[in-house]
């Protein structure tokens, strides 16, 4: 495997090198910023959806306000999706859903959903030489991860070209493993090369970076090769990018076949948490958010459904009104991530005074602790929702906890 920081002509980042390990320096910081604002923009769009939706209720079938507010719930949906990826780059270890998948078989049917998104006027061929072979892989993670690779090859064939992709079986030496960063000798290899525009050495050493495109603002968020990186990352891989200007690029990526499948299991509520869905019926929950604007979208929503609802601004205050009222309270409704005291602080202590009361812990994907910390409460578990979430399946799970 060369050390040196060009393949003939054509630049690369190198394994083991100084431009690799900086890459991955900067990544680090980059993700984590991105896993805050995604942290964030997800408080934001909770009672931008609710309200939106309230609003469309109340409106008559024929108000000619509706296609306003409509085209505001698309634009809302639109960041919604653009908040997963971002969540995906910045923790796709978190959500991680391994199966054991036919590798070759993803590859396939991806590069033929591909092909059919083309437009009869694109000149491409595709050259494909696929070895079987199974590994645990989060299915859904790697369908994002190759049509990000797939789209960026289409942007660089504009003129026609030729897409060629490969996978492989390789042993590495163990010299060459660990160069890599790669647990394991045993690997599946995947190139996916296009002789299309390529790019020069400038571009090639950020564009692994979060929101850098080389591409108009309106073709791309600038996140494609940063969440394929994300994703190899969180399979143990490693994926090196090569590249010349008007010559061509290749991605090529190592993932170990004999790697331990870290499934992630989804947080499910107890049993013993189970009720028949009913009216609120004026029972009375503690709501705990630090974003006003959730806190007051969430309180509109369940005062609606006939709940009596009481607020708490952190993890300190809504365990103070807990104490004074244990009795009278049907159900605790908290964000996880709060000032002064997190949710999960605040979950345990009150399990203590209160062991059966259920609860409800609101959180976006990205926090790296919570699997864990959720463990630490004592059962019955409480039920995880996830941001952004719909303020009326936030009712429904409240309905479906309040006996």
């Amino acid at each position: 495997m060369s050390s040196s920081g060009t393949v003939g002509n054509r630049p690369r980042l190198v394994p083991g090198s100084r431009a690799l390990r900086e890459r991955e320096e900067r990544l680090e910081s980059l993700t984590a910023l991105a896993g805050r604002l995604a942290h964030d923009f997800n408080n934001f769009l909770v009672p931008v959806l609710g309200y939106t939706a309230l609003i469309k209720e109340d409106l008559p079938p024929e108000s000619p306000v509706i296609p306003y507010v409509s085209a505001m719930e698309k634009s809302a949906r639109n960041t919604e999706n653009a908040i997963k990826d971002i969540l995906i780059l910045a923790r796709a270890q978190r959500n991680l859903r391994r199966q054991e998948t036919d590798f070759g078989q993803l590859i396939k049917k991806e590069i033929e959903h591909w092909r059919g998104s083309l437009p009869e006027t694109a000149k491409i061929k595709v050259k494909c030489a696929l070895q079987p072979g199974s590994m645990p892989l989060d299915e859904s993670q790697w369908s994002i991860a190759l049509q990000h690779l797939f789209q960026n090859a289409r942007f660089a064939l504009a003129g026609g070209g030729t897409l060629a992709v490969s996978l492989t079986k390789e042993a590495l030496s163990q010299a060459e493993a660990v160069e890599l960063g790669l647990p394991s000798t045993e690997t599946f290899k995947l190139v996916v090369h296009d002789d299309g525009f390529g790019m020069p050495e400038e571009i090639l050493r950020r564009a692994f970076d979060p929101l850098f495109s080389t591409r108009l603002k309106t073709q791309a968020l600038g996140m494609g090769l940063a969440v394929v990186h994300s994703i190899v990352r969180s399979h143990e891989g490693q994926v090196i990018l090569e590249s010349e200007q008007d010559v061509g690029s290749t991605v090529t990526i190592w993932l170990p076949v004999d790697s331990k499948a870290m499934e992630s299991e989804a947080v499910q509520p107890s049993r013993g948490q189970e009720a028949q869905p009913a009216a609120g019926g004026n029972a009375k929950i503690l709501l705990v958010d630090d974003d006003p604007f959730t806190l007051e979208a969430a309180r509109v929503f369940l005062q609606q459904a006939k709940f009596e609802v009481f607020l708490g601004r952190d993890g300190t205050e809504g365990l103070k009104y807990f104490k004074s009222h244990a009795s009278e309270l049907a159900l605790i409704i908290s964000d996880v991530m709060m000032p002064n005291m997190s949710g999960i602080q605040m979950a345990k202590e009150i399990r203590q005074i209160h062991p059966t009361i259920p609860m409800v812990l609101i959180s976006g994907a990205g926090e790296e602790f919570l699997e864990e910390a959720l463990s630490e409460i004592a059962l019955p578990r409480p039920r995880l929702i996830k941001k952004p979430f719909r303020l009326k399946g936030l009712v429904e799970a409240a309905k479906t906890l309040v006996r």
